[in-house]
């Protein structure tokens, strides 16, 4: 019996261990996107979105893109929109105000996916002073309950 309770402790302890690198890792890789993209990153942000236009279902993407519309003015979030070329992110974006917006860095050399913040769909990172606390992929069955939380979360500041 003490030998199998031995068994669980040293697995939670190894996966709490490799989810605290992954997170190390993501706060790596963001500071390499920031700086390849010569943007700094405010220290009131709070999260970063990022979506690549023409990555994941549609569905995911046009949900995250009309998230961007509602919410660019945001200075708790940065939203990395990332596509081969400018013309198309602003295509997608649809109005000058959100194109120029501070909190919208446009990736038109594709650096998020390059960096590996990004593959496929739209992805949530919460921060804490520029760390990667949580990463949130979206998909077709999280996306709207996970958006709704994001938007709390950067309006009122709920942890």
């Amino acid at each position: 019996m003490n030998k199998i309770m031995w068994y669980y402790l040293l697995i939670i302890l190894l996966f709490s261990c490799q989810k605290e690198e992954d997170l190390k890792l993501y706060s790596q890789k963001l500071k390499v996107f920031y700086n390849t993209a010569k943007v700094e990153l405010d220290s009131q942000v709070t999260a970063c979105f990022v979506v690549q236009l023409d990555g994941g279902c549609s569905g995911c993407v046009g949900t995250a893109l009309r998230f961007v519309k509602e919410n660019y003015d945001n200075p708790k979030a940065n939203f990395i929109i990332s596509n081969t070329g400018n013309k198309m992110i602003k295509l997608k974006l649809e109005g000058e105000n959100i194109f120029t917006s501070n909190q919208i860095i446009k990736d038109g050399q594709q650096r998020a996916v390059k960096c590996g913040l990004i593959h496929t769909f739209p992805t949530i990172y919460y921060l804490d002073k520029g760390t990667v606390v949580e990463k949130i992929i979206l998909n077709a069955e999280n996306i709207d309950r996970e958006l709704a939380e994001f938007k709390l979360k950067i309006t009122y500041n709920i942890k």
